[in-house]
């Protein structure tokens, strides 16, 4: 029979007269398969109960503010509003029990949105590189834990309707190997949790401890408190160390740091040849900054050839999410001709969504754009 997550009966729900907070209680048990042993069954139990019960936070959160897929001006990204909920849910355990059949587990998650509401307004308000790229590492970070998870329940059944021992293959390795790839879940939010709350100390020996088993997130966001002396003396050269690392995995923020950091020449000798391949990998993985970065560098040929169309392209990506700047410049492009053929509707339009997002210089061109139009 296949492994399960049995959910039993709902112990207690406390419903408070403040609509941000609220407390659920459940107990759960999970059956194992033979392959299974207390520290597999724990991380799959755990991380069971976690799932299902910020799906009760989620549907609490949306009752109080206004959930969109992009997250428009009026509204949140879906996207962001889950990683933010899982990374600042605390689940207590109160109680559990292995006894080789089993996992028994009793959890108790506090419901109190509140901080998740404050860092939501936070991350859209805040545009600078820092907090947008937090916000992006947390976003890779669940997105890697659902291919986790994913890949253990292909890996579950595969062992279950295997005709030879699980034990003899190579099948029961990655299947353990994928569960520790998902225990790190709860390590990683520990470490957000104290990042967000500025405690960069306890950040750093969160991040460090899974950085140090491979996780390309933790090893981005390891290097980034180096860079910034945030929570350890700064330091370049580990800094560089640690998103050299995380770019062996492929890990976006980790590219753009280490591109910026060539194209300055910030810790490491000024190579005018290497940023645009870090720049240019981490832009095609839809990371918005590296997109408006590299639109700048053929906007001004820096590292690459000059090229007015290919940085109305870039900026038209990064505008697209989002990136004031971008959009600023994209309209500045629509306004000249450059890279695009002049459109003042267009610029226009640009202008507006930077002006949206608090750029003064978008208001002022906005203004001035009218004036002219009006001619």
């Amino acid at each position: 029979m296949m492994a399960r997550i049995l959910p039993c009966i709902l112990l207690l729900t406390f419903f408070s007269n403040n609509l941000l907070a609220e407390t659920y209680t459940r107990e759960y048990t999970y059956n194992a398969l033979p392959e299974d042993d207390k520290l597999t069954s724990r991380i799959i139990a755990v991380d069971q109960v976690r799932t299902l019960l910020l799906q009760k936070i989620g549907s609490h959160i949306q009752q109080t503010i206004e959930i969109s897929e992009d997250g428009s001006v009026n509204s949140y990204a879906r996207k962001d509003v889950e990683a933010v909920t899982a990374s600042l849910t605390k689940i207590d355990i109160l109680e559990e029990k292995w006894d080789e059949a089993g996992f028994y587990i009793k959890a108790k998650i506090e419901a109190d949105t509140q901080p998740v509401l404050d860092a939501l307004k936070k991350y859209k308000n805040d545009h600078s590189e820092n907090t947008q790229h937090l916000l992006k590492a947390l976003k890779l970070n669940e997105k890697e834990l659902q291919k986790s998870r994913e890949k253990i329940a292909h890996l579950k059944r595969e062992m279950e309707y295997s005709k030879t021992s699980s034990s003899d293959t190579k099948t029961l390795t990655k299947y353990k190997t994928e569960l520790n790839d998902l225990a790190t879940e709860i390590i990683f939010s520990e470490g957000f949790e104290f990042h967000q709350r500025g405690e960069f100390a306890e950040a750093f020996k969160k991040y460090k401890k899974i950085a140090k088993q491979d996780n390309p997130v933790a090893q981005q966001l390891l290097g980034s408190l180096y860079m910034n002396g945030q929570g350890v003396k700064k330091d370049i050269t580990k800094a560089i160390y640690w998103f050299q690392k995380a770019v062996e995995e492929d890990e976006e923020i980790a590219q753009y740091y280490l591109g910026i950091m060539y194209l300055k020449g910030v810790g490491i000798e000024q190579d005018l040849s290497k940023p645009a391949h870090w720049i240019h990998k981490s832009a095609e993985q839809g990371d918005a900054l590296a997109q408006y970065q590299l639109g700048n560098m053929y906007l001004k040929g820096a590292g690459v050839e000059q090229k007015h169309f290919m940085a109305a392209l870039w900026f038209r990506k990064a505008a697209e999410q989002r990136v004031s700047v971008a959009q600023l410049q994209l309209g500045k492009m629509y306004a000249t001709g450059k890279g695009v053929a002049e459109n003042n509707d267009e610029a226009l339009y640009w202008y507006k969504k930077a002006a949206n997002q608090g750029s003064n210089e978008a208001r002022i061109l906005i203004i001035s754009l009218e004036k002219d139009n009006e001619k």
